[in-house]
């Protein structure tokens, strides 16, 4: 990235930082990717959503209350199969 004037490489700079958005991060994607795979996510490393709810009450509770609503909408809704 050569320059011919320093003016022109701060305006090159500031564009770049603009692209990234606030904080510095270009997306959200970015955090969760390995610095060696720039496009494949590390899921390996992250602990599934059954495994957080195990330990966290509040979480598993969520969780039921989130599957018992499934359940009435499509009941509601005649997609459960039994219409």
């Amino acid at each position: 990235m050569k320059a011919k004037s320093w003016k022109k490489f701060v305006k090159k700079k500031d564009e770049e930082e603009e692209k990234k958005g606030p904080g510095g991060v270009a997306s959200l994607a970015s955090l969760f990717l390995d610095a060696d795979q720039e496009t494949a996510p590390v899921t390996d490393s992250l602990p599934s959503l059954e495994s957080i709810a195990e330990e966290n009450d509040t979480l598993r509770g969520l969780l039921a209350e989130r599957q018992a609503l499934e359940n009435q909408m499509a009941r509601l809704t005649g997609q459960d199969g039994s219409s």
